[in-house]
C-alpha cells in the first residue's frame, strides 16, 4: 500500500463518527408493529447506546491537541 492511499487520522476519525451515527440510526429506528424489541432487548439496545455516546466522546478528546 502507498503512502497516498492511506486514510489521515482526521479522516479515520470522521468515517467513524459516521459509522457510529449509522449504527445509532438502526437501534432507533422504527421497528414493524409486533417486532419491536422488549425486556432484555430494549435494555441492550440502550446500554449499545450509551456506548456510542462513549465512542463518539472518546473520538472528541482524540481530537484536542
Amino acid at each position: 500500500m502507498r503512502p497516498q492511499d492511506m486514510m489521515t487520522f482526521e479522516e479515520a476519525r470522521n468515517r467513524a463518527y459516521e459509522l457510529l451515527g449509522d449504527v445509532r440510526d438502526l437501534l432507533t429506528a422504527e421497528f414493524e408493529p409486533g417486532i419491536v424489541p422488549t425486556g432484555l432487548a430494549t435494555a441492550a439496545a440502550a446500554e449499545a447506546l450509551r456506548h456510542i455516546s462513549a465512542a463518539e466522546d472518546a473520538l472528541d478528546r482524540t481530537g484536542l491537541g
